[in-house]
């Protein structure tokens, strides 16, 4: 089952940048009551709840790929928007999984996959019994088609790429 679906910013590794992850869209599927107390809170406490178990996701998400990022050998130019009459290749385009402990934010174990596109991070929050690669190709999917919508694809409008090309001298 997926229990969060979020977009999110990706900043560069290696900027001066100290500009803090931003959630831009999630939706949250089920409800999750605070761990430490079982009675009911308020809406307002419960949704400020699931907002910190998002943001928890989204900063691990951007840490991963930046991590995945330097590990590649991309300079921090290289990581920036690059102005391009080339259409951005989602295949590209860093992207990763990770398991989440229980009560490292969700109560439950939980499995994250993610995608980095365009300095937007596309997660899904996951069961741990999931199959990956069905919900590996419905985010491409997801992403792709947000992203076709939002006419950040084309080449035309296209800010370029923000994740990093193999240099064919390293």
């Amino acid at each position: 089952m997926v229990h969060a679906f979020l977009i999110h910013t990706l900043r560069a590794p290696n900027l001066e940048d100290t500009g803090l992850c931003r959630v831009l869209y999630s939706c949250v599927f089920g409800a999750e009551k605070s761990p430490d107390d079982p009675r009911s809170h308020g809406a307002e406490r419960d949704r400020l709840f699931r907002k910190e178990q998002i943001l928890a996701v989204a900063r691990q998400v951007e840490s991963l790929c930046r991590l995945q990022q330097q590990a590649a050998g991309c300079s921090s130019t290289d990581l920036q928007p690059q102005f391009s009459a080339e259409p951005v290749s989602l295949h590209e385009a860093p992207h990763g999984a990770f398991h989440l402990a229980a009560g490292d934010p969700f109560q439950e174990p939980r499995t994250v996959l993610w995608l980095g596109i365009l300095s937007l991070g596309f997660a899904l929050v996951l069961d741990t019994h999931e199959n990956l690669l069905l919900a590996e190709r419905t985010l491409r999917l997801l992403a792709r088609l947000l992203l076709d919508h939002l006419r950040l694809l084309t080449p035309a409008v296209s800010t370029g790429a923000a994740y990093c090309r193999a240099h064919p001298s390293r």
